[in-house]
């Protein structure tokens, strides 16, 4: 930490808000939220933000043919005037995994919302779509879920603003639909890329999409970047999307492979200090 920075932290005159983790990036105060909580703010001015919503659960394989992959969180930043007061942050939670294969009591759910209640109206990433169970399409979210087998891939949110992408179809017995991210649509097989963001002053990516599980061994599908869960083969279990990325879970194999969850998303703010 810089001087400056050391000087703004300490005095904190200029800080004028309170909540979350908070850091510095030379001019600026950032507010890092992974979990619901209040922003109180006394100030009357710009305030950027990126909000990512959680990512959508890996489909039910229903114990036969593998299923499609959660889509990533959706993926929203820009900027907000915002006016003295207290603001309820609501952090997206990770979409819940279908049941494991066999089973198929539990479908798998979208990602939950990321929102912002902004002085000028209320901002809101939507979660990412569900993976498609088997014979079953991907659910419509901030991005879509993968299709499950012979079945087609949920849609993301084109907006304006755009918020994420399609997820991927299925094909066949092994290239089943990987999940939509927020920076590029999903593929059959491989979940898709995340969206980058530098609002903490390093590149990151959030809202990768999860990779497709695949009957056979050969293999599951990759996650995209930004906290997307790989997809797995077989009797394998799918992992899991990164916790506060908003990546989507991967879905499990075939036979008893369980599908993974999403990951939890998160909101960041940052201004002058």
């Amino acid at each position: 930490m810089g001087m400056q920075q050391m000087l703004l932290g300490a005095g904190g005159s200029g800080i004028k808000g309170e909540g979350g983790d908070v850091t510095y990036d030379g001019l600026y105060t950032i507010h890092t939220f992974l979990s619901n909580a209040d922003f109180v703010w006394t100030g009357n001015e710009s305030v950027e933000y990126v909000l990512v919503a959680g990512g959508g659960g890996g489909g039910n394989t229903n114990g036969y043919y593998a299923a499609g992959a959660g889509g990533g969180g959706g993926v929203l930043e820009g900027s907000t005037t915002l006016t003295a007061g207290t603001y309820a942050m609501v952090v997206g939670a990770g979409g819940q995994a279908g049941s494991c294969g066999g089973s198929g009591s539990v479908q798998a759910a979208n990602g939950g919302d990321s929102v912002f209640p902004a002085s000028a109206g209320t901002i809101t990433a939507l979660g990412g779509g569900a993976g498609g169970d088997y014979n079953e399409v991907g659910a419509n979210g901030g991005t879509g879920g993968g299709g499950g087998h012979g079945s087609g891939p949920g849609t993301g949110t084109a907006g304006p603003p755009l918020q994420g992408y399609n997820g991927g179809p299925s094909s066949g017995y092994t290239n089943m639909g990987g999940g939509g991210g927020a920076g590029g649509a999903g593929t059959q097989k491989d979940g898709g890329p995340g969206r980058t963001v530098s609002i903490r002053g390093t590149s990151e990516i959030f809202g990768g999409g999860g990779g497709a599980g695949d009957y056979n061994c050969g293999a599951g599908g990759g996650g995209g970047t930004g906290g997307g869960g790989a997809g797995a083969c077989a009797a394998y279990a799918g992992v899991a999307g990164t916790v506060n990325t908003g990546g989507g879970g991967g879905a499990g194999g075939g036979w008893q492979g369980c599908p993974g969850a999403g990951g939890s998303g998160i909101v960041i703010l940052r201004y002058l200090t």
